[in-house]
């Protein structure tokens, strides 16, 4: 009876010690380290103020099979070329799923009807042509940004891919310099509780309301931090807002701070953008000025 006693009394020590250390216990995370504090993020909501947003769907070898056909969004700039993310525009190792083709329209807040024909443009691989900034290739990406990945697997990776998450694109023609998004360096509008938009073509997702892949949403958040050439925004989005233009409006204009690429990477609670920095503008004027001569 005594040993039954013990054992009871033992058991609520020990409970009162777990309930009065509750504080402590839910402040870290298994691993030891202190789990961040959670966002409570915004929502996207269906727009129809799409110009200068681009919509792309990529096509690829072995698509119906492989499941990778997908679609992203990107800013276009200089009324000709667009910015998007370069795990939209990825080759894997083998031929199996290689891009094949780009359909790209823009300004259109629905693209449900968009293929080969209604597209405002089909840029094609013809022989290689697709590479490596600062190459002059129809479609580039990122010289440090590693080939061969899906979209799981870059959700998945380190700041260090993440960091170069971005790549160009060539229309072939000009759409007006008016439809355009002024490309700046971001570091001149972004701090940490700037106001940013951000605008996309969200697939099916439990987070985006409404959305199916083909119409435009957009959504208005916080920067919530800066880490070097990412930084995070309390903004809920899905799969199809990568790509993305994200931007900073200033007397009536809209200013280019950052491309979106996804959420919860590169170590950054919440939405996650790669920003417009010095080495991009770089990159991005080398290979306009090479297009350019074509």
């Amino acid at each position: 009876m005594k040993g039954g006693e013990g054992r009871c009394k033992f058991k609520i020590r020990v409970a009162v010690l777990l309930l009065g250390s509750g504080s402590l216990i839910c402040s870290c995370s298994n691993s030891g380290e202190p789990d961040l504090p959670a966002i409570r993020k915004k929502t996207m909501v269906p727009s129809d103020q799409a110009e200068g947003v681009c919509f792309l769907r990529m096509n690829r070898n072995f698509a119906v099979v492989l499941g990778q056909n997908s679609s992203s969004a990107g800013a276009l700039i200089d009324g000709r070329y667009v910015l998007t993310a370069a795990h939209s525009l990825y080759d894997p190792p083998s031929e199996k799923g290689r891009l094949r083709s780009i359909q790209l329209t823009v300004g259109k807040a629905d693209v449900s009807e968009v293929n080969d024909e209604t597209a405002d443009s089909v840029v094609r691989r013809d022989r290689e042509d697709v590479g490596r900034l600062p190459q002059d290739r129809v479609w580039s990406v990122s010289p440090e940004y590693q080939a061969g990945l899906t979209h799981r697997s870059v959700k998945k990776s380190s700041k260090l891919l993440v960091r170069h998450d971005y790549g160009f694109v060539d229309l072939g023609k000009d759409f007006g310099q008016g439809n355009s998004f002024r490309l700046v360096r971001a570091a001149e509008f972004l701090r940490v509780g700037s106001v940013i938009r951000v605008a996309g073509y969200p697939g099916e997702s439990k987070r985006v309301k409404g959305a199916t892949g083909s119409k435009l949403f957009e959504g208005e958040g916080e920067v919530t931090t800066i880490q070097g050439n990412l930084f995070g925004y309390d903004l809920e989005t899905s799969k199809g807002v990568s790509g993305g233009p994200v931007w900073v409006e200033r007397g009536g204009r809209r200013y280019l701070v950052g491309i979106h690429i996804g959420s919860d990477i590169g170590g950054i609670e919440g939405a996650v953008g790669r920003v417009i920095d010095q080495a991009l503008l770089n990159a991005w004027n080398v290979w306009v000025a090479r297009r350019s001569r074509l």
